[in-house]
């Protein structure tokens, strides 16, 4: 897996709220309170980076290392909402 060109901040959603870590240092980032869905877009936009660490790590082909599989599984499990023994199950 290729290591990113910059480090992004973590994202986590926090109901309709996002909010981006950065070392000791938190800003809210995002607020869907407004949407009927809100909660659920929170949690997308806040799994959007891990989601793009996932893809790239699976475009860059060949087999995936247990702790590829691992970031793939964890990024699916944000941005789904399911745990990660049903990403691993609905995957396996």
């Amino acid at each position: 897996m290729t290591a990113p060109k910059h480090t992004p901040p973590e994202l986590e959603a926090y109901g309709p709220y996002v909010s981006a870590r950065r070392g000791d240092t938190t800003h809210q980032v995002a607020d869907c309170s407004m949407a009927q869905h809100g909660a659920d877009y929170a949690r997308q936009f806040a799994a959007s980076v891990d989601m793009l660490t996932a893809l790239e790590t699976v475009l860059a082909g060949g087999h995936l290392t247990t702790g590829e599989q691992a970031i793939v599984a964890n990024a699916i499990a944000k941005a789904t909402g399911k745990s990660i023994d049903e990403v691993l199950r609905i995957g396996g």
